[in-house]
Formats: C-alpha cells, sequence, structure tokens
C-alpha cells in the first residue's frame, strides 16, 4: 500500500541530487528501490540510512579534479542490529546523536581462489560542532585472540552525523520493536502445528498390517505385491488403520490460526481513535488519528527527507528538498467497521478471499459484483444456486457504502 506508486521527489530537490538519486548507493540502486528495501528493514523494528562522501582526493587537487572524478555522496541501508552502541546529548534544547558505531561484515578474497567474511566497525562522532569518522577491522592475532585496529580516519564538513531513522514501532532514542512480533510468533505457532498435522496425515494415510496367532519364529513377515504369508488356521492377518478422529482438529487449528494471522495483518491498517467518526469525517477533518502502517510511511517519508538534507549539506546546500511517498497517509487508515463488514462478507459467503484481499491490497478499487458472484457459484460450499436480484442489490448497496467512505466509488 505505500509504495502502491513509486515516491516522488518534490520540485524542491536540487537537480544534482535528483541526478545522484538515480543510483543512490553508488551499488545501481535507484531511490524507488532502495526507499522500499529500507522500509521493509524497518519492520523489524527500525533502520537506518547513512549518507555518506566518497573518499577525498589526494592534496592538491582542485575543485574540477573533484568534479572529474565525479566524487559525491551516497546512502547505505544498516538495520537496527547493526547498530552497536550510541550516544547522544541534548543541545540547545534537541537531543542529538553524538556518536554511532555500525558494524559491516563483506566477504574479501583470500589466495588465488578462496574467499574470508571480514568484520569491520565504522564509527562517527560528533565532537565540537564536527563530525569526525573512523573505520576499524576485527583481526585475529598470532594468538588466536581477537584484535580491532584502525584502518582509516577523516573528518567531514557536516556538524551532525549523517544518520536518519526510519522507525517501525518507537519506544525510544533508537529503541523500537518489531510492529508485527505477535505476528511472527503466531507464524511460529502455525508451522509447529502444520507439522504436526502433516505427521497425523502421514500417520493415518499409512496403514500397519497385523498379524495374529503368530508364534515368535514367524513375527517376520515380507509384505509387497509379489509377496504371500501364511497363516494358521487360528490366526488372522489384516490391516490396522488409523480413525482419523484428530485430523479434522488439527485442520480446524490451522484455519483459525491462519485467521488470526489475517486478522493480525490487518490491523497495522486499523485507525487508532477513540471518537466515534467515520472515516469521510476524518478526512475532512484532517484529523492526526492513524494507523501503525501510516505511522511507519510517516516515519519514512521524514527519514528520507532527512537524508536528504545530509546529501545537500555535503554539496554546501541548505536544503535537500521534500519527498512525496506513492499513497496519501490518509489513504492508509482503514476503520474498524470498514474492516468488520470485509470480514463479515467473506464468513458469510458473499465476498471471495482472494477479492476480500485485492480490497484491502488496492485501497478499495471498483468490484464487478455480478462478476463476483459468477465466481462464488463456482467455490466449494458457496452453492450453485443463481444470485437472486435482491442477492445483487444488497451487495451493492453494502459495498458501495464501504467504497464511498474509504476510496473510489463506481461500484459496477
Amino acid at each position: 500500500m505505500v509504495f502502491k506508486d513509486n515516491p516522488e521527489l518534490g520540485e524542491d530537490v536540487p537537480e544534482q541530487i535528483a541526478k545522484d538519486l538515480e543510483n543512490v548507493d553508488l551499488a545501481g540502486s535507484h531511490f524507488d528501490v532502495f526507499a522500499k528495501e529500507l522500509f521493509t528493514d524497518a519492520f523489524e523494528g527500525h533502520a537506518f540510512i547513512l549518507v555518506d562522501m566518497q573518499p577525498k582526493l589526494p592534496d592538491g587537487a582542485t575543485l574540477a579534479d573533484e568534479r572529474a572524478s565525479g566524487r559525491r555522496p551516497f546512502w547505505v541501508k544498516y538495520k537496527a542490529n547493526q547498530a552497536l552502541n550510541w550516544r547522544t546529548e541534548t543541545i540547545n534544547g534537541e537531543t542529538v546523536l553524538t556518536q554511532i558505531t555500525f558494524e559491516e561484515k563483506t566477504t574479501e578474497p583470500k589466495g588465488e581462489f578462496g574467499q574470508e567474511e571480514i568484520c569491520r566497525y565504522r564509527v562517527f562522532r560528533l565532537f565540537e560542532g564536527r563530525v569526525t569518522w573512523e573505520l576499524y577491522r576485527k583481526v585475529t592475532g598470532d594468538q588466536g585472540e581477537d584484535k580491532i585496529i584502525s584502518e582509516a580516519k577523516g573528518l567531514t564538513t557536516l556538524d551532525r552525523i549523517p544518520v536518519a531513522v526510519v522507525y517501525g514501532n518507537r519506544t525510544g532514542m533508537l529503541k523500537s520493536t518489531p510492529p508485527l512480533l505477535d505476528l511472527a510468533y503466531l507464524n511460529i505457532a502455525h508451522w509447529q502445528e502444520y507439522s504436526d498435522y502433516r505427521n497425523i496425515l502421514h500417520v493415518a494415510q499409512v496403514p500397519i498390517l497385523v498379524r495374529k496367532g503368530a508364534t515368535q519364529e514367524q513375527q517376520t513377515v515380507e509384505v509387497g505385491v509379489g509377496s504371500t504369508v501364511d497363516v494358521p488356521t487360528d490366526g488372522d492377518l489384516q490391516w490396522c488403520e488409523h480413525t482419523g478422529k484428530a485430523i479434522e482438529s488439527g485442520r480446524t487449528e490451522l484455519q483459525d490460526l491462519e485467521q488470526r494471522m489475517a486478522l493480525m495483518g490487518l490491523s497495522m491498517l486499523a485507525q487508532k481513535t477513540d471518537s466515534n467518526v467515520t472515516a469521510t469525517e476524518i478526512r475532512a477533518n484532517n484529523l492526526q488519528e492513524s494507523s501503525d502502517l501510516s505511522t511507519m510511511a510517516r516515519s519514512l517519508q521524514d527519514a528520507l527527507e532527512e537524508a536528504l538534507g545530509f546529501h545537500a549539506a555535503y554539496y554546501g546546500e541548505k536544503d535537500g528538498g521534500s519527498v512525496e511517498l506513492g499513497v496519501a497517509e490518509s489513504g492508509i487508515p482503514v476503520d474498524a467497521q470498514t474492516i468488520t463488514a470485509l470480514i463479515t462478507a467473506v464468513s458469510s459467503k458473499l465476498l471471495t478471499p482472494d477479492t476480500f484481499i485485492n480490497i484491502i491490497q488496492k485501497a478499495f478499487p471498483g468490484v464487478d459484483l455480478e462478476d463476483e458472484m459468477d465466481r462464488l457459484k463456482l467455490l466449494p460450499g458457496f452453492g450453485q444456486a443463481a444470485p437472486t436480484p435482491q442477492d445483487v442489490n444488497k451487495m451493492k448497496s453494502g459495498v458501495a457504502k464501504i467504497m464511498g467512505a474509504q476510496g473510489p466509488t463506481g461500484v459496477q
């Protein structure tokens, strides 16, 4: 939903910066791709944008040399767990990042054909109004001990550490929790339940050969298409199968888990408001209630614009411009009544699950209800009777009401 359309740079973004964003990380990533990957990383709690600068040219280099070399700022993504430590201070009433360390792991050649993983630590510090950086490398000493050695260091032209943060569920300065953590736990429960369910199916589908009246010497039996088993007159030979009573309960539990998972995912879209107002009223009054997802989207927009500011600062510019996401913030929240109405429609078999998902993902597009009813008739358990005109009109009225409150109208 957030990236239904690509983010758009504002007209106030300087031309040189807009050009740089075609390859924002100097690894071929376009700004749109970078932003989407960054937003995905934020679902682990939060994620970082570091706006770095290519190495300085040797002493004596001119401005023409620098322009010819293509030296420019570039962006780097870091996940939450890559920030090993940080410090903040209050400067002029503002909480400012004064030190942060990022862990970086890369694979480098070793020998003629081999390779090895290298661990480095990139440290930024703000001291007396200037930002310094240092790069350390983790190596193994002669005695097998870990050692940290300095590889490079330098001074930037910035007065703030060039790091912007996108939060998933902020709990404090550079602190957060994954917004879908409960859903992750349900995924684990679903995997465990499905594993048990598959095991039950295996047991139920594989019968056991039982022979009655065999002596100890006759215990070994060859089972197969081309084999024969001799049974004493008073003996018996038969297949023993699982009754399968536990299969249905396992299947029901899986379905319940899947429904809970779907609803928990949708909870990201639910508006956080205590007032009993409609979605139309919220839009008209421009209230500040928002869903968890729209809050994340706003955090992403703020971080991208802050990174643009750092990018501009490297060029000596005062402002890097603005960004508009591919969806309006007001278009993300879904009120609880709408979600309930849609779920009820699915449960009542008046709406297919596929269409339900499409409605959510596409922010409530128009729906051809006659075609939807035809599709319903083909689904097992949904009945073969053709819909009456009253059924169609009822659905049109209900869905049109939903569409009118939450998205494009024009219901067929």
